[in-house]
C-alpha cells in the first residue's frame, strides 16, 4: 500500500530511485513524486491536448496507475465517449473497469480495477485546488512576480 507524505506506492518509489526506507522521508518521496508527476504528464502530452482535462488524466494515472487510465481512454475510445474528456467520458469508461463485461474487453490489458477511488481522487484534488486559488488569492505573485500583498510570515523554526 502507498506510504509516506505523497503516497508512492513502493513500486513507484523504487522506479524512481528510492529505497523503501526512504519513502517516508519528506524530502526524497516528494522528490520522486514530482518526477513521477512529469512523467505522466509527457506520457499525456500527445494523448490529451487540452491542459486542464491533462491534468485530470495525470491525477487520476497517480493514483490509480497510468495503466488503468490507458485502459480506460482505450474502452472510451471504442465505446464512442471522448478519449481526451475527464468528466463523463474517460472518467465513466474507468468506472467501468470493475464490470467484467468490460475489464475482460480485448482493450483493456491490465482487467479488473475498481475505479471509483480514483474518480473521488481527481474530484477532491481538484476541489482543494479550488479552494486555495480561490481563497488565497491575494497571494498571487503578479505580473512581475512579486506577491501584490505581503502576507507572508517568516517561520522560525
Amino acid at each position: 500500500s502507498s506510504r509516506g507524505i505523497m503516497q508512492l506506492m513502493p513500486k513507484t518509489a523504487q522506479a524512481y530511485g528510492l529505497e523503501l526506507d526512504q519513502i517516508t522521508d519528506p524530502d526524497a518521496s516528494v522528490q520522486a513524486a514530482v518526477k513521477s508527476l512529469l512523467d505522466l504528464y509527457a506520457l499525456f502530452a500527445s494523448r490529451v491536448e487540452n491542459e486542464a482535462q491533462r491534468t485530470k488524466f495525470v491525477l487520476a494515472s497517480y493514483n490509480a496507475g497510468a495503466g488503468h487510465v490507458l485502459d480506460a481512454i482505450e474502452l472510451a475510445t471504442k465505446y464512442e465517449l471522448d478519449p481526451q474528456v475527464w468528466e463523463g467520458n474517460v472518467e465513466e469508461a474507468i468506472l467501468w473497469k470493475s464490470n467484467p463485461q468490460y475489464y475482460n474487453d480485448p482493450v483493456c490489458r491490465l482487467g479488473y480495477f475498481r475505479g471509483k477511488e480514483t474518480v473521488n481522487y481527481v474530484v477532491s484534488v481538484e476541489q482543494r485546488y479550488n479552494y486555495y486559488l480561490n481563497n488565497f488569492e491575494e497571494d498571487k505573485p503578479d505580473k512581475k512576480g512579486k506577491n501584490k500583498n505581503k502576507t507572508h510570515h517568516n517561520n522560525k523554526h
